[in-house]
């Protein structure tokens, strides 16, 4: 179950520029494209596209079982948000990064995970202090609850609610950084499948591909119902 879900996706993004470079991205990951995500990784237009690119590289490159790229990513992405993170303290930064962080506990050795963990929190509450309703804060939260050991404070029920919260916020307008709206949903449908709610996990499949119909992680989920 918890193999399936680190699948997860991408941007919903349209426009130029900053947008456009995002929208590359989304469609890269989304064909499972390492090549580009390679490329993006390097030469992304923007600072918070950089590190965003390598996020997507490391979760790519771990579904295809390509570990050490995997790594090599995560760290690349980090230090990029660490970095600006000095100049531009924003929610988007700090969600990125505790994600970043979240999925290396995943993927780096178990004597880093206690450190990992303080670092995803301490990101996730500047992230929430700057901008509580920003969906981004509350779908990495989620995920970061789910993941979490129950003896760390992990919950999957907590997870849920945070999921929840997360597709109603991202129902507000968005021009910028708008990734993870399919991605809340497909989640959802997760949390659902997990309960035993088939035909509700099936809705809020569609519900991903509604938002993104290029969205793979939702299309993979349906096709294995």
């Amino acid at each position: 179950m918890k193999t399936l879900m680190i699948s997860a996706a991408l941007l919903c993004l349209s426009g130029t520029g900053f947008a456009h470079t995002l929208s590359d991205i989304e469609r890269a990951s989304d064909r499972i494209d390492l090549v580009s995500l390679q490329q993006y990784s390097k030469d992304a237009e923007s600072d918070y596209a950089l590190a965003y690119a390598n996020y997507r590289l490391a979760v790519v490159s771990s579904i295809m079982g390509q570990q050490e790229q995997a790594k090599q990513a995560l760290k690349q992405a980090a230090v990029l948000l660490q970095e600006q993170l000095q100049e531009q303290p924003d929610a988007e930064r700090h969600a990125l990064l505790a994600a970043v962080y979240g999925m290396q506990i995943g993927v780096e050795s178990s004597s880093d995970l206690a450190t990992l963990g303080k670092k995803v929190e301490r990101h996730l509450t500047q992230a929430e202090e700057l901008a509580a309703d920003n969906p981004r804060v509350k779908l990495v939260q989620g995920m970061s609850a789910f993941y979490t050991p129950p003896a760390f404070g992990g919950d999957a029920k907590k997870a849920k609610r945070h999921m929840q919260e997360a597709v109603r916020l991202f129902e507000q307008p968005c021009s910028n950084i708008c990734w993870g709206h399919a991605e809340a949903y497909t989640w959802l449908g997760m949390f659902q499948l997990q309960e035993g709610n088939t035909d509700a996990a099936r809705q809020h499949w569609q519900q991903a591909l509604q938002v993104n119909p290029d969205y793979g992680w939702a299309q993979y989920m349906l096709a294995q119902q």
